[in-house]
């Protein structure tokens, strides 16, 4: 099956979110927990960021202001500063992509209510912050997966299917090669999911979606789409 990694476009990208440092100190779990690792998914506010631009001129872009997608990032540079996103796996969407992603079947996640200003006009509009969490192992159906252990591109094992048959197997494996100094990656060429889902978190942290969701999100002619094939290995899904 073929899956997808959805991004801003070059144009999109002229456009970024970001937070106030007065937003910031709003919301009090920001202050608490200094915006650090998956704390947005306890977020039970609307998140108020501004759209701040880059220099337009001569760059031949599409100045979209508002687009279907945007990069969350901060700008140190600019007075007042504004503030990049927590460290949590998200996509800033229009709510009109994120409730047609929200149609499909989606990992453990959450959509955030999000109002950006766009600076220059002070015009306001509504997004959600779709949010997911890291959890790819556990929705692989182990038995029927075939694992090799890398270092550094070099093949120090292989197992057959039916060899790591659960998660804590695989996490067995995974300590036993504590020791060797070098960078170990128990892997697949195949991945075979336990369930079907349209929209899941791979091992790096990217956000996939299938291709029936791609289909959808199309026909609603986004702006600011850069759409991108996934091919680092071949994932299975059931029927």
């Amino acid at each position: 099956m073929k899956y997808y990694t959805l991004e801003p476009n070059t144009s999109a990208k002229q456009w970024n979110a970001g937070m106030t440092e007065s937003e910031d100190k709003r919301i009090d779990f920001f202050k608490r927990y200094n915006m650090s690792f998956n704390q947005l998914w306890d977020i039970d506010t609307s998140i108020e960021l501004i759209l701040w631009y880059q220099d337009f001129e001569d760059s031949g872009l599409t100045n979209y202001g508002f687009a279907d997608i945007h990069l969350w990032q901060g700008n140190t540079m600019s007075k007042p500063k504004v503030l990049g996103a927590p460290m949590a796996i998200h996509k800033l969407l229009s709510k009109e992509l994120a409730a047609t992603i929200g149609k499909f079947k989606v990992a453990n996640h959450k959509f955030h209510d999000c109002q950006i200003t766009k600076v220059d006009v002070q015009q306001v509009k509504q997004y959600s912050i779709l949010q997911l969490t890291n959890d790819f192992y556990q929705h692989l159906d182990y038995p029927s997966i075939k694992f090799k252990v890398l270092a550094e591109g070099e093949v120090l094992n292989e197992y057959n299917e039916g060899q790591i048959g659960s998660l804590d197997a695989f996490f067995d494996v995974v300590e036993s090669y504590d020791n060797v100094d070098k960078h170990v990656e128990v892997t697949s060429d195949v991945f075979a999911f336990n369930k079907r889902l349209d929209v899941f978190t791979n091992h790096e942290g990217e956000i996939l979606f299938s291709e029936s969701v791609i289909k959808a999100l199309i026909d609603r002619n986004p702006k600011g789409l850069e759409i991108r094939g996934f091919n680092k290995y071949e994932i299975i899904m059931p029927k």
